[in-house]
């Protein structure tokens, strides 16, 4: 039973950390994040993220969201070359 307590305390905190590692929190309070997904021309993908939007619309959140048209490498271009690159 103490296994499966402490197994799912460090998975917690793991999804946390790397969580925390997806957006930036500038010195002004605001927060950033880059989103890029497989293919925005798919309708499921495209109604998530138009959710998405909407919710971090909400908070008041910079977003950039781009496609990479189900190609591995542009998605890997896409995350190296970010403008919120600095946040990772």
């Amino acid at each position: 039973m103490k296994n499966r307590i402490l197994a799912a305390l460090l998975c917690v905190s793991m999804t946390g950390l790397m969580l925390m590692g997806c957006a930036d929190t500038r010195d002004d309070g605001t927060i950033k994040i880059g989103i890029t997904i497989q293919n925005l021309s798919n309708a499921y993908w495209a109604g998530v993220m138009g959710k998405l939007e909407q919710e971090m619309d909400a908070r008041g959140w910079e977003y950039t969201i781009v496609g990479c048209d189900n190609n591995a490498g542009t998605q890997v271009g896409q995350v190296e070359n970010s403008s919120y690159q600095d946040a990772i």
